[in-house]
């Protein structure tokens, strides 16, 4: 069983992932060949996630004291059930959806007056339509769908239209990634080392982050507003387009080029005053979600046994002065790394 260990926006880490992937064996080695093209698959996941707050409280690992909290919690924990189907109707033309239920014992009331539905969740995971050869040089994949751009897992510049989940940070990738409803052309010419991606998002999709402020601060009354998220308006549909150049067997180059919204917000607040004495009574914060652009390009190139990876790319952002301090700088920002495999068994 996986164990990971992190740290949560607030402080409390929610740890000891203890994650039971029991695969839901659909058909087995003998099934007859109709059985083996089922279009549905499928797995049910265990999971408990503990929270170590008590336990790293106990051991001083905290500046701060934490008396109030149990030991070893469950934070989430419960049962997962994902179905699968992917339908092949032509060579070039397929449908691929998963819808996840999820049962958290964290959420359920359990009382004798619950409803059985207690603690239960559905989630269309991610469907799309894939058209290949539209035109001898034109795919199309259209619905929700992952979009990680960029030579890296982790840490990539260009790796900013599919937002995090920061609520369910867990072991596997599509807990702590969202799928966005996109449309994506695939632009390969026959016989040339030039590749390109054309991107359409028609409405923004933000990380989830959860926010917890204190009812009071310096005295004043701290009121949390609701998002200010972009509306599913013209003005605020999403482009992007990347383009790749194979270098024959030296390796390949790439530009990317983004034009939409932060994923993650800014936290704004504005000063309340008195309605009698007009002296600053409270605070209002408001999450808001800020314009950017990326424009960047990326590389990965084979130096003998050694491949050579690199992103740089530059965010154009509202606060073109640098003295808007909700909105994020203007900045530039580079990666550069390395794979080798100096054996079968060994990969740096």
């Amino acid at each position: 069983m996986p164990v990971m260990l992190f740290m949560s926006h607030n402080h409390r880490f929610i740890s000891l992932i203890i994650t039971a992937l029991l695969v839901a064996a659909l058909g087995s080695a003998d099934l007859r060949a109709e059985d083996r093209d089922s279009p549905f698959s499928g797995f049910i996941l265990a999971y408990d996630y503990l929270d170590l707050t008590r336990v790293l409280d106990e051991a001083r690992v905290f500046d701060q004291r934490h008396p109030g909290h149990s030991w070893l919690p469950t934070d989430r924990g419960g049962l997962r059930f994902q179905l699968r189907v992917r339908e092949q109707f032509t060579p070039n033309a397929f449908v691929d959806a998963a819808l996840n239920a999820d049962y958290n014992v964290a959420e359920a009331s359990r009382a004798p007056d619950g409803e059985l539905s207690d603690g239960m969740s559905w989630r269309f995971q991610e469907g799309y339509i894939s058209l290949g050869r539209v035109f001898p040089w034109l795919d199309l994949k259209i619905g929700r769908q992952y979009v990680f751009w960029g030579r890296f897992e982790w840490g990539s510049v260009e790796d900013v239209i599919s937002p995090w989940d920061f609520v369910n940070m867990g072991a596997e990738k599509e807990n702590f990634r969202i799928a966005v409803d996109a449309l994506r052309a695939f632009v390969t010419p026959a016989s040339s080392p030039l590749s390109a991606e054309i991107i359409v998002l028609p409405w923004f999709q933000a990380s989830r982050m959860p926010v917890v402020l204190p009812s009071k601060i310096g005295g004043m009354d701290v009121r949390l507003l609701d998002p200010e998220v972009p509306g599913t308006s013209a003005a605020n549909v999403e482009t992007g387009a990347r383009v790749a150049v194979e270098t024959g067997s030296f390796g390949e180059v790439g530009v990317a080029w983004f034009r939409g919204f932060q994923r993650t917000f800014s936290l704004y607040v504005d000063v309340v005053p008195d309605e009698t004495t007009g002296w600053p009574a409270g605070l209002d914060f408001q999450q808001r979600y800020s314009r950017h652009q990326m424009f960047a390009a990326d590389f990965e190139f084979l130096l003998g046994p050694v491949v050579l990876l690199g992103e740089s790319g530059f965010f154009l952002t509202e606060d073109e002065h640098g003295t808007n301090v909700f909105v994020t700088n203007r900045r530039l920002r580079s990666v550069l790394g390395l794979e080798w495999e100096p054996s079968g068994a060994w990969r740096i």
